[in-house]
């Protein structure tokens, strides 16, 4: 659960079986914090929504693998989304080629941390993504998982990228 900084808003995860009762899909929720009026679902998509969580300016964010409406391709990849104060369509705000694990919101300023896995020796976003290609086909024609040793590592690692603002 995460609560707006004005206490009037208070935003939940739940987990319901899809249409083929073979999964559970995820949707954010806003609950009435005084108990007065009934809860009412915010999101709804197929990939599902996580991880809420309010900017400085009542802005709801959140993750989804939802592909982009505006997009030409259905392509999805975990993204950062956002809900404009009470109502409205979800917008993407951003989308990294390699996914992201989560996001912090700064309740005290505009900005925006983003936590993202990252290959060791990758100077920019760019050769990541070149880096995670080159490793994927790789290690699928050979083995099909990451080989201990490789010319990339074993595993990839986290570390700080440059910071994004969201603000306006």
């Amino acid at each position: 659960m995460t609560l707006s900084a004005d206490g009037r808003r208070l935003v939940t995860t739940v987990a319901s079986l899809d249409s083929k009762s073979t999964a559970y899909r995820n949707a954010l929720w806003e609950i009435d914090p005084q108990g007065v009026t009934p809860a009412r679902r915010l999101t709804r998509s197929a990939k599902g929504e996580s991880s809420a969580a309010f900017s400085q300016d009542g802005r709801l964010l959140f993750t989804s693998a939802r592909p982009d409406p505006e997009a030409d391709s259905e392509e999805s990849i975990g993204a950062l989304w956002e809900l404009p104060g009470e109502a409205g369509e979800a917008r993407l705000l951003h989308v990294r080629e390699g996914g992201m694990n989560g996001f912090t919101a700064n309740t005290s300023s505009a900005r925006i941390l983003l936590n993202a896995s990252v290959l060791p020796g990758a100077a920019d976003e760019e050769a990541d993504a070149e880096a995670k290609s080159t490793q994927r086909t790789q290690d699928f024609r050979d083995t099909a998982f990451w080989l201990p040793g490789s010319p990339l590592g074993s595993r990839p690692r986290t570390r700080p990228t440059q910071a994004f603002c969201a603000g306006r």
